[in-house]
């Protein structure tokens, strides 16, 4: 209980910082995940806090059953309290969608290449939290005509599930031309792996 109030206190002074810093917004979520071979269900509150053109989003959460609650993400003793901090780090964000310089490293709920032909609406949190990827969503405009795009799904893997890159030129300002590529590198790459046996859960069987 204490931790519950603990996690509680922490997403209300996240909230109101966000807040006084002005375009603030929060999102939360509820449901079920299976740690350590056992199901808990989940509460998670998830604030952004803008500062200037970045936004840090975070993902305050607990896991409970009818054990009790889950400790395990919130172990802040010896040599633990730096990746317990890390991991509440949702995704860090610089501009937004339509600025000359926009990117996000963390989550993608939602990311598209150029008008969406190759890639739209992309995720890699379609696992999560049991898998947390660290991807990346990276836009950038340049003299005004030319602009490049690169989505990573995941940096934690040596080859990524998902890796697409666009170069566009606008000549006029309603006709844009683009060349994108996109590829998967190595599909399996994007299944889980727990024993680390290179061979995804899947097919363990």
């Amino acid at each position: 209980m204490k931790l519950l109030k603990f996690i509680l206190l922490i997403s209300l002074l996240t909230l109101t910082v966000a807040q006084e810093k002005g375009g603030a917004s929060a999102s939360a979520s509820m449901g079920s995940v299976t740690m350590d071979g056992k199901i808990y269900n989940q509460v998670a509150i998830r604030p952004e806090i803008p500062i200037g053109k970045m936004g840090i989003g975070l993902d305050l959460y607990v896991y409970f059953n009818d054990e009790g609650i889950y400790p395990g993400n919130w172990d802040f003793s010896d040599g633990n309290a730096f990746p317990t901090l890390v991991d509440k780090i949702y995704y860090l964000r610089w501009g937004k969608p339509g600025d000359n310089l926009y990117f996000k490293v963390g989550a993608l709920p939602s990311a598209t290449l150029g008008q969406g032909i190759l890639v739209n609406n992309y995720s890699n949190i379609m696992e999560y939290p049991q898998v947390r990827r660290v991807g990346l969503d990276f836009k950038m405009k340049f003299m005004k005509q030319f602009a490049v795009e690169l989505i990573h799904s995941n940096f934690k893997k040596s080859a990524p599930s998902v890796l697409a890159t666009r170069f566009s030129y606008d000549p006029f300002p309603r006709l844009s031309l683009g060349l994108s590529y996109v590829t998967d590198l190595d599909q399996n790459q994007g299944l889980s792996d727990r024993d680390g046996d290179e061979y995804p859960d899947y097919f363990d069987h």
